[in-house]
């Protein structure tokens, strides 16, 4: 919104008796979260490819954001939509399945303690700012030295230096997608050749990539679908190292 606005986030409950129209969707009762911005809106040209992989209209965008979302809430058994008027902002509805009974808190399921790092050094591979700034904060905040870089070929060089420096990396964790760049599955294999002890994690919004599920087949050590929590890296971390 450069010219400033509001954004306005609302959240009800509906139900959709003729859902069984809708192929994304099973059942009856919803919860059906609106956000609505005062932007400068989406074109109509635009409004049926925004949930495409890739798509983007921004130089320095790698058109994963809103595709990663699609993919969430779809396996989350719900969709994402979006109305848009250029130059008048744009509202997107989330719809997700409800529950009909309340749930109890379960004491076997209380996570662990936040493991330590104790400043071991994390290398991060990933393209996306808002990615390599969680990490940075999450990983800072677990007591991690922690390396950034945004592609294979500038990963493979700045861990090379750091081996040769004889500097210790624990850990590597990678984006298995690189927009216009190496990306995870190419890196690893590289980075192989002359480090075959390294803890290496792939991390990927598509949960649903062969290399997700069977990522030791292809030389990882863990995975960390996104979005994640710090919790859930937490105890990755402590699976791993």
């Amino acid at each position: 919104m450069p010219n400033g606005g509001n954004v306005i986030v609302e959240a009800k409950n509906v139900i959709m008796d003729d859902s069984k129209e809708d192929s994304l969707l099973s059942g009856e009762n919803f919860i059906q979260i609106s956000i609505m911005d005062q932007g400068i809106g989406i074109s109509e040209e635009y409004l049926t490819k925004i949930f495409d992989p890739y798509f983007t209209t921004k130089q320095k965008g790698s058109g994963l954001g809103l595709s990663v979302c699609y993919s969430i809430m779809k396996n989350h058994g719900g969709k994402i939509t979006v109305d848009s008027v250029s130059g008048e902002g744009s509202i997107f509805y989330l719809i997700l399945p409800a529950a009909l009974t309340k749930t109890q808190g379960n004491n076997e399921m209380k996570e662990k303690p936040l493991l330590k790092g104790k400043g071991k050094t994390i290398c991060i591979m990933d393209d996306e700012d808002y990615i390599k700034k969680l990490l940075l904060k999450l990983l800072n905040r677990l007591g991690y030295n922690v390396i950034i870089t945004s592609e294979g070929k500038e990963f493979l060089k700045v861990y090379r230096n750091m081996i040769d420096s004889q500097k210790e990396i624990s850990c590597v964790i990678m984006d298995l997608t690189i927009s216009g760049g190496m990306g995870g599955k190419e890196t690893i294999k590289n980075l192989r050749e002359f480090d075959e002890d390294v803890k290496v994690i792939v991390s990927s919004g598509y949960s649903n990539d062969p290399i997700m599920a069977n990522y030791m087949e292809y030389g990882f050590n863990g995975v960390l679908p996104k979005p994640f929590s710090i919790n859930d890296l937490s105890n990755l971390l402590r699976r791993i190292l």
